[in-house]
């Protein structure tokens, strides 16, 4: 089991129990505060940290950068990572909106709210059966992102969600289970 800490980087639970530290050799002090942790379907792990996005691949030990300051990212606090159904790498950041890199050419894209992102704290992120991205956002509620339309979309109950401080995600059948901050736990049907 994979551990994201908040001082002492990346931990390993063996079996047994028994804590392994694991760090970069190469990216010094890199990755030591981690937000959130995505396992990929090759094996390798994604780490949202105050670094951007780190990636480890336990079974080479090789550590790379994926998004930092050099690729166009203003804020690399990363605070949400997930992939979607083509591969795709979704970023929620700490007021830096979303990033998203494609599976295809590693091409690289931002959303904030001068591209249509209601809020720019992103917490966590959620793929429907549709292929849609649900993104919650402590500033700007529940969004919803339409990769095949290429924009932002509207849903019912948008006005009533924008305005909550969302947390987490969860989709159940064709219901997608929004917490939030304050108002607890929102049902919306995705159909």
């Amino acid at each position: 089991m994979w551990l994201g800490t908040w001082e002492e980087g990346l931990l390993l639970m063996h079996a047994d129990g028994r804590l392994e530290q694991v760090l970069s050799p190469t990216l010094a002090k890199v990755g030591n505060h981690i937000h959130a942790l995505f396992e990929r379907d090759d094996d390798t792990i994604c780490i949202g940290c105050d670094d951007g996005i780190v990636c480890f691949n336990p079974k080479t030990c090789e550590w790379k950068r994926l998004i930092d300051g050099n690729q166009g990212v203003n804020d690399r606090f990363v605070y949400a990572i997930t992939c979607d159904t083509e591969g795709g790498l979704w970023a929620g950041t700490f007021y830096g909106g979303v990033h998203y890199i494609s599976p295809v050419g590693k091409r690289f894209e931002a959303f904030s709210i001068d591209t249509g992102l209601r809020g720019n704290v992103i917490s966590r992120f959620c793929e429907d059966k549709y292929g849609r991205v649900w993104i919650a956002s402590d500033d700007g509620g529940l969004m919803c992102y339409s990769p095949k339309e290429g924009r932002f979309v509207d849903y019912p109950h948008q006005d009533e969600l924008a305005h909550q401080n969302a947390h987490a995600l969860s989709i159940s059948g064709d219901e997608l289970w929004v917490g939030t901050y304050t108002n607890g736990v929102q049902v919306l049907n995705i159909e």
